[in-house]
């Protein structure tokens, strides 16, 4: 079959897996933003791997980097819904949030 697109699967689809055929989303975003402070849901973990079905799955990037320094963050909420989850944050931060040069 010469009904290749280039990405060696030959189905039109670069997302896909050879696996399943279980299409990859990726969902990143920060619990805090660094530059205005505004805080978003740690809940869009849960509500995007609940969107995850037999072809589609929903894996998250938490970037907790500036959220933990000021804020407790379940990680039983974070990583309950799936193994699929993944967390970003910055051990100094914490350890050093009041040492300032």
């Amino acid at each position: 079959d010469n009904n290749s697109n280039g990405n060696g699967n030959g189905n039109g689809n670069s997302n896909a897996n050879d696996a399943g055929g279980v299409t990859l989303h990726l969902v990143a975003y920060p619990a805090k933003d660094n530059y205005e402070g505004q805080l978003y849901p740690t809940d869009w973990v849960r509500q995007a791997h609940a969107k995850s079905d037999a072809a589609n799955k929903y894996l998250v990037l938490l970037d907790a980097a500036a959220f933990v320094p000021t804020h407790s963050l379940d990680l039983s909420q974070v990583s309950r819904s799936s193994s699929s989850s993944s967390l970003a944050t910055s051990g100094h931060r914490v350890c050093f949030k009041h040492l300032r040069g």
